[in-house]
């Protein structure tokens, strides 16, 4: 074995050699001395290809440190050329992927050298070359019209749409005015198309409020500034129920009795639908059923009750609300008699010609008595208005539909107007409040009563009667009935353009009780009374004006905490009471069970 020491005395790099000789044999045996090296291992070359302009396309270049020395670099490359990292250091055999961005802003081809400088010295190259093109994307059709839609029911349609260029579209769908919460959803919101490529869009239109027209504008785009828009538009409609009849006339009928007929309610939708009959279950014209849901394409039925007991003529305009739809309405008219009084009969003709003039004028009956015996009268033409033959339902029941004109009361937006503002637009007959309230009352003691006015616009004599429904004790005998609210006096007769008041008493059986009803003021011609004081031509339909009385028995239940339940003590029940409230500008009945 042989040593050889080296001990350098500067840092440079040392060749030497020595000769061994063995015998007659000599051998030269070379001795050097190397510095740690660094290198770096790369490829030569990088191509994009095709790319679309204005959009960003990267690549990895992997670099390497093959030495056994630190290794310092840095990259210079023009634009749209760029690398991340640009500068950094390689420790012996590490790898680092530099990522070799191409930004194109134009359609071109580009060619470019990245120098990368090394701490020995070295320059290393990479060529990188890349060509970038515009993307065209094209839609089939620039307009959807998905149609009329009943709300809770959803529209579906497709576009489909292409990519006609050489190089990928990454395209983006936004709609106009923003992402809020709209009845039309789109998708995809973005994507990639590659070259040659068709996709679709899936549109979806789901209508919130009835009668609203929906149009939204949605732009397809990409960054090389291919834009396309795509209009899509739709009709939101209410789900449709059909009535098997507007007009229950009752004809003549004997006082104590309680005749009925039957109402055919069909939904024609596709959706479930939702309807309430704004009408006292023991009012004088009531219904056996007041709400419910009808199934998609079905039909059920309700019956039509008349309980008057008054010698007189009635009329009532029933409004019918249906959920996300216009309301209906139906009119039920009857003629009470008795042996001491037969008021002439009525009948629908007679509401026609009234509603006629005075949509026509507006004053009917309000310049005296003159109105009453002229002989223009609107025809009616329910003879020319036929039920739908395809259901054998509508034919067998015999009623008389409105005619035209009257049916756009019946339905539609001017029945919102009916529903709130009555149908007698001329106010022959008003009254001072529509609301009597109470307060708090005990039954130990009688309560304060309650008055409003009543005044007769017309020019002839009125005879009016406000018309309370007794109420059922729940805690009494089965089938007794109590007056809670009493009227006084029970009938006015009021001279033309006169005024006379009426006083609501309040006597409540128990205490801790929340009472609501409606009642209802009816009043006629005085000529009405008799048949014989009234030719057809001059018979005039009564009015109905619906008053709201409460009041509270023990306790007060301000407005503002009523509930649809209200709960005292021991949860004894003491009933229901009909309650009419308002809310977000829409009638509605509901049932107010009180405990105690």
């Amino acid at each position: 074995i042989i040593k050889v020491y080296f001990r350098p005395q500067r840092q440079q790099q040392h060749t030497e050699q020595f000769e061994l000789v063995c015998g007659t044999t000599s051998l030269l045996i070379p001795l050097e001395a190397v510095l740690p090296a660094s290198k770096l291992q790369m490829q030569s070359a990088i191509d994009f290809g095709s790319v679309p302009a204005k959009e960003l396309a990267l690549q990895l270049l992997p670099i390497k440190n093959v030495g056994d020395a630190p290794l310092r670099f840095s990259w210079k490359i023009e634009a749209p050329f760029s690398i991340e990292p640009i500068a950094g250091q390689l420790m012996p055999s590490q790898i680092l992927s530099c990522e070799v961005r191409f930004e194109p802003q134009e359609a071109a081809a580009y060619h470019a050298s990245a120098a990368c400088s090394l701490d020995n010295g070295e320059l290393l190259t990479v060529q990188i070359n890349g060509l970038a093109k515009f993307p065209f994307l094209s839609l089939e059709s620039s307009r959807i019209d998905l149609g009329e839609v009943v709300v809770g029911q959803t529209a579906e349609a497709y576009v489909r749409f292409g990519n006609h260029s050489p190089v990928a579209a990454n395209f983006t769908l936004t709609l106009a005015g923003g992402s809020r919460d709209d009845v039309f959803s789109i998708q995809p919101s973005r994507g990639t198309l590659q070259p040659n490529e068709y996709s679709v869009l899936h549109v979806v239109y789901s209508p919130k409020a009835t009668g609203t027209f929906s149009c939204r504008t949605c732009t397809l785009a990409t960054a090389g500034g291919n834009k396309l828009t795509l209009t899509c538009q739709g009709t939101a409609t209410g789900p449709q129920l059909r009535l098997s009849s507007r007009v229950f006339c009752f004809g003549n009928v004997r006082s104590g009795q309680s005749p009925s007929k039957v109402l055919y309610l069909e939904n024609c939708s596709n959706v479930p639908l939702v309807f309430e009959f704004l009408q006292d279950p023991n009012g004088v014209f009531a219904l056996t059923r007041c709400s419910g849901v009808i199934a998609p394409r079905s039909i059920t039925h309700t019956a039509v009750l008349f309980k008057g007991t008054l010698p007189t003529n009635y009329w009532q305009r029933i409004v019918c609300l249906i959920k996300d739809s216009e309301p209906l309405a139906i009119d039920a008219l009857a003629t009470v008699y008795d042996d001491s009084s037969r008021p002439p009969p009525l009948l629908y003709k007679h509401i026609e010609s009234y509603l006629a003039k005075v949509q026509a004028g507006g004053l009917t009956l309000l310049n005296g008595t003159a109105d009453l015996t002229t002989t223009t009268q609107v025809q009616s033409n329910a003879q020319q208005q036929q039920h739908d033959s395809s259901s054998s339902m509508f034919n067998v029941l015999g009623q008389m539909p409105p005619s035209t004109q009257q049916q756009q009361q019946l339905a539609g937006p001017d029945s919102w107007q009916a529903l709130f503002d009555g149908v007698d637009a001329a106010q022959a007959i008003t009254v001072s409040s529509n609301y009597l309230d109470f307060g708090s009352c005990s039954r130990l003691q009688p309560a304060e009563p309650c008055s409003f006015t009543v005044s007769n616009n017309t020019g002839a004599k009125v005879l009016a009667a406000l018309l309370v429904t007794p109420w059922q004790d729940p805690l009494g005998q089965l089938g007794k009935v109590a007056q809670v609210f009493q009227a006084f006096p029970e009938s006015l007769e009021l001279r033309p353009h006169s005024s006379a008041t009426l006083r609501v008493v309040f006597r409540p059986p128990h205490d801790g009780v929340y009472y609501c009803q409606g009642l209802v003021l009816l009043a006629g011609l005085k000529a009405m009374r008799s048949f014989r004081l009234a030719q057809d031509a001059e018979v005039v339909p009564p009015w109905c004006i619906g008053i709201m009385v409460r009041a509270s028995a023990g306790g007060s239940f301000p407005s503002s905490k009523l509930a649809d339940t209200c709960t005292l003590g021991n949860q004894l029940s003491y009933g229901s009471m009909n309650c009419l409230y308002m809310s977000y500008g829409c009638h509605r009945n509901c049932w107010c069970a009180t405990t105690c």
